[in-house]
C-alpha cells in the first residue's frame, strides 16, 4: 500500500496543488531545474538530482 505525503508545517510536500484538481498528480520540475543550472552554471545541482532520481528508481516498487 502506498503512504500518504509528508506535511511540512501544515502543507502538504507536494503533490495536491492545481495541477490534481485537472489530474495530474504531480509537477516535475526537474527540466526547469535543469535548464536554470544550465543556465547559471551551477555544477552541483545536477549531481544532486541524479543522485535524488537513482534513489527513487531503485526504490520504486517500495513508493509504490
Amino acid at each position: 500500500m502506498g503512504r500518504d505525503i509528508p506535511i511540512v508545517m501544515g502543507f502538504p510536500a507536494y503533490g495536491r496543488g492545481l495541477f490534481e484538481d485537472v489530474g495530474i498528480p504531480t509537477f516535475v520540475l526537474l527540466p526547469v531545474g535543469a535548464v536554470f543550472w544550465w543556465g547559471c552554471a551551477l555544477p552541483i545541482p545536477p549531481i544532486f538530482a541524479f543522485v535524488w532520481t537513482a534513489l527513487v528508481l531503485l526504490n520504486w516498487q517500495a513508493l509504490q
